[in-house]
Order: C-alpha cells, then sequence, then structure tokens
C-alpha cells in the first residue's frame, strides 16, 4: 500500500537490543526529518506496542534487528503481519541472511548494517511505491510517473522490453524524456530492447541510443503501442489521449501476472516482426545526404577534383593509373598537396607503370612518403578516398589534351567497389623499389653494349 503521506508523517519504530543504535538511530532519523514513535529492545514489547488500540502508528515502517533476545525475528514478523496485513517491516542485520532460516516474504525490504541515512531514505522511497502491491493503477502527474519509472529499475534485475511509437520517440527526444530511464537502465546492468518506426525526425535520436546508451533498437513501421515490461513483472502502457499536449500524459501501470505476460507477448511479436535498426538508419542517413555523380572534362577540371578530394582525405587516398611518365605530372602538380596530407596523417598508395623515364621522379615520391607499386598491364585510370572516388573514362593523351571525361561520386557503394578493386591490384603489383632496381640494371647494361 502507497503511503499517500508526506515523509515527516511516516512512523519509524526501531527493534534492536543495541541501546547505543537505538539512540543513534533515532537521532539520525529526526536530523533527516523523520519521526521515531518508538524504540525497543525486542519482539514482545514492540507486538505490545502495536497491539494497543493508542499506538497511532497508522502509516509505520518497523526496523526489526536480525538477532533479538527473547523472540525470534521471523515470528514477530509473523504476528505484526497477523495485526496488520499491510505493516511494513525492513530486516536489520550484518549478517550473511544465507546463513539462517528466514521466511524473506515477510519483509518488505532488507538493509545491511551499518546503513546511511541516504539508503535508508532510499528504502523507505522503495516500500512507499505502488510497485510492491499487485494491482493496476493509472498515473497522470509527471512526478509520480518519474518515481515510478525509477523504482521499477531499481527492483528490476535482468531486462527491460520497450514499444515506443514514432511520434512518442520524437517528442522524448526534445524534451529529454526518455534518455534517463535507459540510461539508468543500462547503467545498473539491464538488457534494453526497443521496437520503434525510425523516422526521418527521430533517427538521430535513435542513433544516439544505440551509440551511445547502449540500447538494441528494431525499425517496425507504423508500430503504434507504447509499452514497458521490466523482467516480465512489472508493465507500464501509455493510454491513448483525446489531446497531445504532454501535461495530460496517462500511463497504466500493473504488476498483474496476466497484464505483464500480455505486454511481454505484445512486445515479443512486434520485436520479431522488426529488422536491424542500422540498416534502416543507413537507409534515412543516405535519403537526408543524397550522393553525387558528375561528370568532369578536361585535363585541368580532373587535376583541380583530385586535388579537392586529396585535400578532403583524412586517413587514406589511393591512385591507380597506367599512363606512363604520370609521376612527372603528380611531382609537378600536386606535390605539396601530397606532402601536406602526409604530414597530417594521410597514407597514400600509388599504382602505375613503372617505366625508365618515371626512375627519378618515383624515388622522389617515395622520399616524399608516398607508397608506389609498379603494374605493367592496364587496370584504370581511378582514385578514391574513405568518402569520395574519381575515374577516368576516356583520354587520348593523358598531358595537355581536353579530349578527357572522368566521374566524380561519394556514393558509398561506388567507393567500396572501387577500394575492392584497387586493393586486389595493389596485392598483385610489385613495390615500386624492386621495380626500381630492374631498370637501373637495364639502364647500366644498356650502358655498358653502348
Amino acid at each position: 500500500m502507497k503511503f499517500d503521506v508526506p515523509r515527516h508523517e511516516i512512523a519509524i519504530v526501531i527493534v534492536d537490543d543495541s541501546q547505543a543504535l537505538l539512540r543513534i538511530y533515532e537521532e539520525e532519523f529526526e536530523a533527516a526529518g523523520l519521526k521515531v514513535v518508538a524504540k525497543f529492545s525486542g519482539g514482545k514489547e514492540v507486538l505490545a506496542f502495536f497491539a494497543s488500540p493508542h499506538s497511532a502508528a497508522t502509516h509505520s515502517i518497523v526496523l526489526l534487528d536480525l538477532e533479538m533476545p527473547e523472540m525470534d525475528v521471523t515470528e514477530t514478523a509473523r504476528q505484526l503481519k497477523q495485526l496488520n496485513p499491510n505493516q511494513r517491516i525492513v530486516l536489520t542485520t550484518h549478517q550473511d541472511l544465507s546463513e539462517f532460516h528466514i521466511d524473506e516474504k515477510l519483509f518488505d525490504g532488507v538493509i545491511q548494517k551499518p546503513f546511511t541515512i541516504a539508503e535508508f531514505l532510499a528504502t523507505i522511497e522503495n516500500l512507499s511505491s505502488p510497485i510492491q502491491v499487485k494491482g493496476s493503477r493509472i498515473f497522470r502527474e509527471p512526478k509520480e510517473i518519474e518515481s515510478l519509472l525509477r523504482n521499477i529499475t531499481i527492483v528490476s534485475k535482468e531486462r527491460l522490453c520497450s514499444v515506443r511509437s514514432a511520434t512518442t520517440i520524437q517528442d522524448g527526444a526534445r524534451m529529454k524524456e526518455h534518455i534517463s530511464t535507459y540510461a539508468q537502465a543500462v547503467s545498473k546492468g539491464l538488457s534494453v530492447f526497443m521496437v520503434t518506426e525510425i523516422t526521418h525526425d527521430n533517427f538521430a535520436f535513435c542513433k544516439q541510443l544505440i551509440m551511445n546508451r547502449g540500447v538494441h533498437l528494431r525499425h517496425l513501421p507504423g508500430v503504434i503501442p507504447n509499452l514497458s515490461v521490466w523482467d516480465e513483472k512489472h508493465m507500464i502502457e501509455g493510454l491513448q489521449l483525446a489531446t497531445d499536449s504532454s501535461s495530460d500524459l496517462q500511463v497504466l501501470y500493473s504488476n498483474l501476472e496476466s497484464e505483464v505476460k500480455r505486454g511481454q507477448h505484445l512486445f515479443d511479436s512486434l520485436w520479431n516482426s522488426g529488422y536491424p535498426s542500422e540498416k534502416r538508419i543507413r537507409e534515412l542517413e543516405s535519403l537526408s545526404n543524397p550522393t553525387k555523380l558528375t561528370v568532369i572534362t578536361g585535363i585541368d577540371d580532373l587535376q583541380k577534383m583530385r586535388v579537392g578530394i586529396l585535400r578532403n582525405a583524412q586517413a587514406s587516398y589511393d591512385l591507380c593509373t597506367t599512363a606512363d611518365h604520370v609521376s612527372r605530372l603528380i611531382i609537378l602538380k600536386v606535390r605539396s598537396e601530397y606532402s601536406e596530407a602526409i604530414a597530417r596523417g594521410v597514407h597514400i598508395r600509388l599504382i602505375f607503370n613503372v617505366s625508365r623515364g618515371d626512375v627519378d621522379s618515383c624515388g622522389e615520391l617515395l622520399k616524399m612518403g608516398v607508397d608506389v607499386r609498379h603494374l605493367g598491364n592496364s587496370a584504370g585510370v581511378f582514385g578514391l578516398t574513405e568518402k569520395e572516388f574519381t575515374e577516368v573514362e576516356t583520354a587520348r593523351c593523358f598531358e595537355n589534351n581536353d579530349d578527357i571525361r572522368a566521374i566524380y561520386s561519394d556514393s558509398p557503394d561506388l567507393v567500396e567497389q572501387h577500394r575492392s578493386i584497387f586493393n586486389v591490384l595493389w596485392n598483385s603489383a610489385i613495390p615500386a623499389t624492386g621495380r626500381i632496381k630492374e631498370l637501373e640494371e637495364e639502364i647500366r647494361s644498356s650502358h655498358l653494349k653502348s
């Protein structure tokens, strides 16, 4: 039964055979605004107190010490419950209860000695919660709903299963609701599962729940119910209202087995019908940031575009071309851009057909920190970073000719496709240092013959 009275009107009755502890408890409790109405050293005294019609302890909590003289603590608790089935009893002990034969159903809580006032206040709040009484109840006040959520989280141990409509998630993101509930559940170690419709308006918040809160999330179009089930023991269901005002929020709480099973069955059905949130979020992100596909004409525009994506590179830049003497063009046009990119940590890989005329410029590229490999067979001309790529489609002559066309795109699929191609070519190519040695040997041999 919920205590519908202020905390200072709750009567505290202490039973402990230590007179020193009784004095300390009374002083500390009263300093915290709690009313200690009686102190006893044993079970017979406290039973006599509550049997008296003048006890004046209607809203009371009894602290029973585990080891009391004269009367067993279990028997004391049993007789207190006979006098008042709704009597709240908290067992206090510094012992391991597994070593005692205790009927824990008789006690509404257990608190280990020594305990702080804060711990005791948390126990009182828990005892005052409607989750301690079997039944269903409607809550309308925001503070009551917040307290209810907090108390359910405190007693839950395994998981939270939640269904949220797209509108509820969207409103919760704006008003910072839901966040504390899920954060508290995750921080306590509960596994949190959620089904919702992920939309343009709420996908950023859903992504935050997954990445920062550790929520397991699935997307289900058109999902309407708003309910949460904790450990298959507690259920909260949002009630359909005629108004959208947040001040008219109403929820139904139930810990009745039949109601909770109904809610869990509904969640399981919706969860099995949903699909992974990561897929849906990728879809929305691609729609929010549409990819570009542009045709580039002319060597100058191509070179500007290559410089642009090199400047955008954060970790890697890969370039493949089989055009002879391309290294001279790179040295001439983008030497400073390569140096700047390498200085900020970009790994540059270059594949091309290293010929005799490229030995000096290829050596300079290696000194700059460019990773160069030789590939003699034609494999196309393309370059890419983590998010962008360009590919030359037609070109009669690579240098000094405007008859050149290339495409640019930031499509993730195209980037990954060309990354796979580049890696295959890279593994087939040979290091430029080995190729340079071959060419230097050929040059020396031709000089000797001449």
